[in-house]
């Protein structure tokens, strides 16, 4: 497609492209595979998400360098280095052409139906003030069999993504979402004389949305539906957001041990950002010394496992007092002020 963009002084079009896959690479593929980047080995797995990403880079710089030479000239040299096989310049290369064999189908239709709920739950979670670091109980999903095969297939992402414990297939919305209608008084005054107009609102105003609603659409009410403004709304406990024919319902009630998760994994987010003010690389192992009341000592043991792994932790020390030496810092859990120690340790 970049190559019909060029021929046709489309320059508008490709910008917008590769905006467009910028961004993707950023915000799906190379955050989806950062525990896979994180890996201390340089095992198989790790090694193909790295050239993986570093061919698609490479590729991008040969894409941009007509409309952008000087950048893409930049990430080519910063890519290449001095490797053998390469040219001096990006603009000494052809070119690139597509390989079709490369090409999976079947995940090209399905990643765009996922990005699709998860873009949906995350609106659900905005809508109901629920920040994504908040674990929830479950995710309900009304949506076409393709998109019933794509969540089978990429469940653990989407969970990881969403941030539920497990997604449940339903036909309807109906069970979570309060249905409202109002008199649509631009439709009425058409075929309502004025003397039975306010007769007419009130009969609405006071009808059970839903029965009034299924007498409209049966056809046995002088009403239509375009005499209405329905609005949907969500039960109390659930948030609902439908985009054409794909509904997601989040059940945004909490119980103590959901709230105790959030209160970790708040934690852990405020100590990533103690660890880049203190310079460290995204690939450094550090230890914890924490001084902590029994109540979030419990609470961070009963998480550990998520917060060594996500601070790339060997693992921490609960301090009777604290350690001489060490530079500690208050950081709350759950609204409890504890105090933390990040030691840099060898790998």
């Amino acid at each position: 497609r970049s190559r019909t963009y060029y021929e046709s002084f489309e320059i508008h079009h490709l910008i917008k492209s590769v905006e467009e896959f910028c961004d993707d690479l950023s915000n799906w593929y190379i955050r989806r595979n950062r525990r896979r980047f994180w890996k201390s080995a340089l095992n198989e797995n790790k090694q193909a998400a790295y050239q993986t990403l570093g061919h698609v880079i490479v590729v991008m710089s040969q894409v941009m360098s007509p409309m952008a030479p000087f950048i893409s000239e930049q990430i080519f040299r910063g890519m290449v280095g001095d490797q053998e096989g390469w040219p001096e310049s990006v603009h000494l290369l052809d070119y690139p052409e597509a390989n079709e064999s490369l090409k999976n189908q079947e995940l090209e239709t399905a990643i765009p139906l996922v990005r699709q709920i998860v873009s949906l739950a995350l609106s659900a979670r905005a809508t109901a003030s629920m920040r994504t670091r908040q674990p929830l109980a479950e995710m309900l999903v009304c949506a076409s069999d393709d998109h019933k095969s794509a969540v089978d297939t990429f469940e653990t992402d989407i969970l990881e993504e969403i941030n539920v414990k497990k997604i449940t297939f339903v036909d309807s919305v109906d069970e979570y979402e309060a249905l409202n209608v109002k008199p649509n008084f631009a439709n009425l005054k058409q075929h309502i004389d004025k003397d039975k107009m306010q007769a007419t609102i009130q009969r609405i105003k006071q009808a059970d949305a839903e029965e009034l609603m299924a007498l409209v659409r049966s056809g046995d009410d002088t009403l239509s539906e375009d005499d209405l403004l329905i609005e949907h709304s969500s039960k109390d406990g659930f948030s609902v957001q439908t985009e054409e024919d794909v509904s997601v319902i989040l059940d945004v009630r909490l119980d103590d041990d959901l709230r105790a998760e959030g209160h970790a994994r708040d934690f852990v987010r405020k100590l990533q950002v103690q660890r880049r003010e203190l310079g460290l690389k995204v690939e450094q192992r550090i230890e914890l010394h924490v001084h902590a009341d029994e109540a979030v000592r419990t609470a961070m043991e009963k998480h550990k496992d998520y917060m060594v792994e996500e601070l790339l932790a060997k693992g921490y020390v609960f301090d009777n007092s604290k350690v001489d030496g060490l530079e500690y810092t208050e950081v709350p859990f759950g609204g409890v002020s504890t105090s933390v120690a990040i030691v840099p340790t060898e790998e």
